[in-house]
Order: C-alpha cells, then sequence, then structure tokens
C-alpha cells in the first residue's frame, strides 16, 4: 500500500472513531411520522387540514431582469474595445475612393 492510501484509511478510520457513538432508539423522534399520523386523526375526526404558511423566499432573481442587465453593463465595454473597421477608418480620413456609377442593367429583348 502506498503512504497515500495508508494516509486515507487512517484519516477514515479517525472520523469513524470520532463520530461513531452508542444509538438509542427510543431517543429518536420520527416528525415525519408524527405529522402523517397527526394529519390522518384530523381528517378522520373532519376537521379541516392544517397547513402551515410556507415563508417565500426572499432572494428570488427574475433571470430575464439579471440577463438584461448583464447585457447592458457589458454594452459599454464593448462599445470601448470595439476597433473601427479599415472601411470605416478610411471613410473617416477621408481617404476612400469614390464609388463608381454601376452600370445599368441590360435590357432583355
Amino acid at each position: 500500500m502506498t503512504s497515500r492510501m495508508a494516509e486515507m484509511r487512517d484519516l477514515a478510520s479517525h472520523i469513524i472513531d470520532r463520530k461513531t457513538a452508542d444509538f438509542d432508539p427510543s431517543t429518536f423522534e420520527d416528525r415525519y411520522e408524527t405529522a402523517v399520523v397527526e394529519l390522518i386523526r384530523s381528517k378522520q375526526t373532519g376537521q379541516p387540514v392544517r397547513t402551515e404558511a410556507t415563508p417565500r423566499p426572499s432572494n428570488v432573481v427574475n433571470l430575464m431582469d439579471a440577463l438584461r442587465r448583464s447585457i447592458d453593463a457589458e454594452k459599454p465595454a464593448a462599445a470601448a474595445k470595439k476597433a473601427p473597421s479599415k472601411t470605416s477608418a478610411d471613410r473617416a480620413a477621408g481617404k476612400s475612393e469614390p464609388k463608381k456609377p454601376r452600370a445599368a442593367a441590360k435590357k432583355a429583348s
């Protein structure tokens, strides 16, 4: 066995030794079972089913809004990075040649 495998085995043994404890089933409370039994009993007696209001999470994010903000944040950075094309640069400097007039299309006889 390599030293690394021996170290991993020793670590696993240490963790198991630290977490090992006596289990007393009489102290264990199954909350799910208790809730189901309570629900069944309330239905048998004709009482309305009690539901707990679950609080809405406060950190819900609208993904479309987040995406739009992200895109908007990138626009100025993208515009600053974009170099003008050669044609645009030439036009801005006044170096482009004037366009030649297009030849008239041949008429079908």
